[in-house]
């Protein structure tokens, strides 16, 4: 029986209809990742799962994978075996008390777009876990006109903060991203969280924005320019620039630190597909059983007609060496997460993250 696979359209009694013909097992959870036009279709599944004594999460996002496509409608599941019960993820996150029951493991996080705590959730976690387990995860819907939470579980709606499924399964990941980075370098002088106030003694922006203009860049739009904290002499981390602030600051989507030292980061079209090529080819793909794909919604912006190629070319470098992994699901995110091995848990800016379960 397959780990995962796709529900078409918005009908919940469509989806409970496919939903059936799997033999679900007491210790099993289904992990429902949706496409926000498809809400609707959630409270019919919802009853479905309390009814059938299904343990159910999930998260809404704007658009969703599926093969070589984009898909703004229907959504993609996983079938789990639970090693630990769902953990509701909050603020002041306490010790789960089975800790040691989920060493080698694998957990799947999902985060509500409008908390803002995900960092340091993931922080809490990591500290906890270390890298006893293997991690993939991803941050829902941020546009939401009908609820204020992009999560879900049996019960209806969640309010937590994330959620994490500890499930029984391995996993291998490899990540990309394929910006090319401007050679000067910017030191976070000031900042608060996501906030860079000051950058080289300036306001953030009158250095940002000196730094583009040296190479002859104009700012029509800082999604084609964002930062990356460089570690160990090359670029480890992006940084989405989300706002400019009316004090001369940056707001980004995720945590820059002071002291850091960052780069500014170009968009170009083709480095950006050939880093997930390359991101696919990487990832250990022996004993493949299902493969999840998370990746930033603004790499489809930024590409236009290109990301197809991306999509085209991560199935191809899975399925070339695994034929198992023919089938390709995934989400785009507002926000990636992976443990490298040789990494810590965080989150990610407009990255691709290739999950392979075994």
């Amino acid at each position: 029986m397959s780990m995962q696979g796709w529900l078409s359209g918005s009908h919940g009694d469509a989806w409970i209809a496919q939903l059936e013909r799997i033999e679900w097992k007491e210790n099993e959870l289904l992990l429902l990742l949706a496409a926000s036009a498809s809400q609707a279709a959630l409270p019919v599944v919802w009853q479905w799962a309390r009814d059938k004594g299904v343990a159910l999460a999930g998260s809404l996002f704007p658009a969703l994978i599926q093969g070589e496509s984009v898909a703004k409608e229907g959504a993609c599941w996983l079938r789990l075996t639970l090693a630990a019960p769902l953990l509701p993820l909050y603020p002041k996150q306490e010790e789960p008390p089975w800790r040691h029951d989920v060493q080698n493991t694998t957990a799947f996080l999902l985060f509500n777009c409008q908390r803002g705590e995900t960092e340091h959730l993931l922080e809490v976690l990591y500290d906890y876990l270390g890298h006893s387990i293997c991690c993939i995860g991803a941050v829902g819907e941020c546009d939401l006109t009908k609820t204020d939470t992009s999560l879900f579980t049996q019960d209806g709606w969640c309010e937590a903060a994330g959620l994490a499924v500890f499930a029984a399964c391995g996993l291998h990941t490899s990540r990309g991203y394929g910006f090319s980075s401007l050679p000067d370098v910017l030191i976070v002088t000031k900042a608060e969280k996501n906030h860079i106030l000051e950058l080289n003694w300036q306001t953030a922006q009158a250095a940002y924005q000196g730094v583009l203009a040296a190479h002859g860049l104009t700012l029509d739009d800082f999604g084609h320019y964002p930062l990356g904290i460089v570690r160990e002499e090359s670029v480890d981390l992006v940084r989405s620039i989300v706002e400019m602030t009316e004090d001369g600051g940056l707001i980004c989507a995720g945590e820059v630190p002071e002291n850091a030292v960052l780069s500014v980061l170009v968009a170009e079209e083709e480095s950006m597909a050939a880093s997930a090529a390359a991101a696919a080819a990487e990832v250990e793909v022996a004993a493949a059983q299902g493969a999840l794909i998370v990746n930033c919604y603004a790499r489809a912006q930024l590409e236009g007609p290109i990301f197809t190629k991306e999509l085209s070319s991560i199935r191809e470098n899975l399925r070339r060496r695994n034929p198992k992994l023919d089938a390709l699901y995934g989400v785009l995110s507002y926000g990636e997460i992976v443990l490298p091995s040789d990494g810590i848990l965080e989150l990610c800016n407009k990255t691709v993250v290739i999950g392979v379960m075994v």
